[in-house]
């Protein structure tokens, strides 16, 4: 249907055609016509709106992603900094907020930097120190076994604390090659039974003196992996040793095949119930002679065997758990990168 617009227009006079004064003059306009001309009229508006929120989101992307740009590269910066480089080179920033936040990071890399090199020093420096007196008393005791006028009883004893003093030297070897952050790597298949039977014999005397046994079972028909010997007897010996001080009763050494992975659990009789956090430095269990140290170390050396140490939730004693990988996997620890 077709719309038109009147306007009614009144003549005072008579139009050049003869019309009588006080007629109307009826004037018409088609709706098409209007709507060109307010389609006409608002175009350009709708147009220009159009281009200006075009050009607003292409100028805000270009300002997000130039202000977002600084806060990126810290982010990458943070990451490098969790990776252990030191070296960073932050530079600044226009955006204050990223300039200060760059500034707390070359001050932190600063600092760690510092401690690390610090850390690494002073192992290098007890190794250092300890490994002359350990040489001269190896030397020593080697040379008692060996008179004719040791008994052979003596000798025997002797030769036994030569053994020690080799795995004494060895460990030192290998915690400044971790402070160094090197590689030690899983040079050969061992079975676990085995070593923890070792274990048992190095322990027999002490818990001997005590009234204590050790007893030595598996589960299972697996028990052999490829880890580094040396990290493994370390941390047993760290377990022994915290059950003889803070356990009771009759330590168990457990090797079980767990299908997916082997495990060796340590236990006591002890009901003490520690948590989580006496696997991190500094946090000790409060008895006497706990100095939470041991237990944080054994955690970190269970990682370099590439196993993890864990408390035994379901048990009502105090049970340790290692995690070690089956023996198809090799375990290397990762050389940290230069400071």
């Amino acid at each position: 249907m077709r719309m038109s617009s009147k306007i009614l227009v009144p003549l005072a006079t008579l139009s050049a055609a003869g019309a009588i004064a006080g007629s109307t003059l009826r004037l018409s306009v088609s709706g098409d016509s209007i709507g060109a001309s307010i389609r006409d009229a608002l175009l350009p508006l709708v147009l220009l709106g159009v281009a200006l929120a075009v050009a607003s989101a292409v100028l805000g992307a270009l300002i997000a992603r130039r202000l977002s740009r600084p806060f990126q590269d810290l982010a990458r910066f943070s990451r490098e900094l969790g990776h252990g480089r030191f070296d960073l080179d932050v530079p600044s920033y226009a955006v204050p907020e990223a300039d200060a936040i760059g500034t707390s990071l070359r001050d932190a890399a600063t600092q760690l930097d510092g401690l690390v090199r610090r850390e690494r020093e002073f192992a290098a420096n007890a190794s250092h120190q300890l490994r002359t007196p350990i040489t001269a008393l190896r030397l020593n005791l080697e040379d008692l076994s060996m008179w004719p006028e040791t008994d052979p009883a003596v000798a025997t004893e002797l030769e036994r604390g030569l053994g020690e003093l080799d795995r004494l030297s060895g460990s030192i070897d290998e915690l400044l090659d971790l402070a160094r952050g090197r590689r030690i790597e899983a040079q050969q298949v061992v079975d676990l039974v085995a070593v923890v039977r070792a274990s048992r014999a190095r322990w027999a005397r002490r818990l001997a003196a005590e009234s204590r046994e050790l007893v030595v079972s598996q589960v299972g028909r697996r028990s052999r992996t490829r880890v580094p010997l040396g990290p493994l007897e370390q941390v047993l010996d760290v377990l022994v040793d915290n059950a003889c001080k803070h356990g009771r009763g009759t330590i168990t050494l457990e090797v079980r095949d767990a299908d997916t992975h082997l495990e060796i659990v340590v236990g006591d009789e002890g009901t003490a119930r520690p948590g989580p956090e006496v696997f991190r430095r500094g946090v000790s269990t409060g008895a006497a002679g706990s100095e939470g140290i041991g237990l944080a170390v054994a955690a970190e050396l269970a990682e370099v065997c590439g196993g993890h140490l864990s408390l035994d939730p379901t048990s009502a004693t105090t049970r340790f758990v290692l995690w070690l990988p089956p023996r198809e996997r090799t375990v290397s620890r990762p050389a940290a990168p230069a400071s």
